[in-house]
């Protein structure tokens, strides 16, 4: 059985493009385009892993990890950085699990959570 995971970034083309990728690979996936959002959508949609960028309007990337660290419902949920910044050490040591550069290649993206979702299932 394939994992639910919950893309979060300002870009809906990147949204679109990421997500259409992971359903060819035969995730669920669900997005959220606004920031302010995604803890909430988190708490609707019981994702097994998050993918999220840092840079966004309102709150980064950074706020939306750390709300999800501090709930009990969403604190055991591995996140992956995705970002055009190169903040892999500073989003490590936030908490993330992973960290890719974009642009991503889907066999970049496709390892990554695999290799993710094989730590957090050990």
């Amino acid at each position: 059985m394939k994992h639910k995971i919950l893309l979060v970034d300002d870009d809906k083309d990147i949204l679109d493009l990421l997500k259409y990728n992971l359903e060819r690979e035969g995730y669920e996936v669900a997005s959220e385009k606004n920031s302010l959002h995604a803890v909430e959508k988190a708490y609707e949609f019981h994702p097994d892993l998050i993918i999220l960028d840092i840079m966004m309007p309102k709150i980064t990337g950074f706020d939306i990890l750390q709300r999800l660290q501090e709930k009990p419902e969403t604190q055991q949920i591995p996140v992956i950085i995705c970002s055009i910044i190169d903040r892999e050490e500073a989003a490590l040591e936030a908490g993330a699990a992973a960290y890719i550069k974009k642009p991503v290649t889907r066999e970049k993206l496709r390892q990554t959570i695999e290799s993710v979702v094989q730590i957090k299932s050990r």
